[in-house]
């Protein structure tokens, strides 16, 4: 009986030292439009704010976008590598979009995942990227 007490309280402890390192991020944009003249290239910051009470180490950041069009021109996507965010602190990614010089003028629009690659902390942010005529 005291073993079962001893293991139920110290896996209690673990969960709530679990809980309460817990890591989380939120990125402050609610949504993200960039324009990109064909054959240019343009840039966008997204703010990522580390909510939780630990560092993130580092960050997985990936799209769900379609920058193709119908004859294979492309709008190339990029992210900076903001590094570590200490827990409370904020960090600035640089989003920057390149056009071929033929990519179709349209809006090209998906979702941004922001991900702790050391946990499940997750957030989404819409994107659009509308390509204009070079002037």
């Amino acid at each position: 009986m005291k073993k079962s007490l001893l293991v139920a309280y110290l896996c209690s402890i673990f969960l709530l030292s679990a809980l309460v390192s817990a890591q989380s991020l939120d990125i402050a944009e609610q949504a993200i439009a960039m324009t990109v003249d064909q054959g240019l290239t343009t840039q966008s910051t997204m703010n990522i704010h580390n909510t939780g009470t630990t560092d993130i180490a580092a960050l997985n950041i990936t799209h769900n976008l379609d920058l193709a069009d119908n004859d294979g021109d492309q709008i190339h996507l990029s992210f900076s590598n903001p590094g570590s965010i200490p827990a409370g602190q904020s960090a600035a990614v640089t989003i920057t979009a390149e056009a071929d010089d033929h990519i179709d003028l349209e809006t090209y629009e998906g979702t941004i995942t922001v991900m702790d690659a050391g946990s499940s902390a997750q957030d989404t942010v819409q994107l659009s990227i509308t390509a204009e005529p070079k002037i």
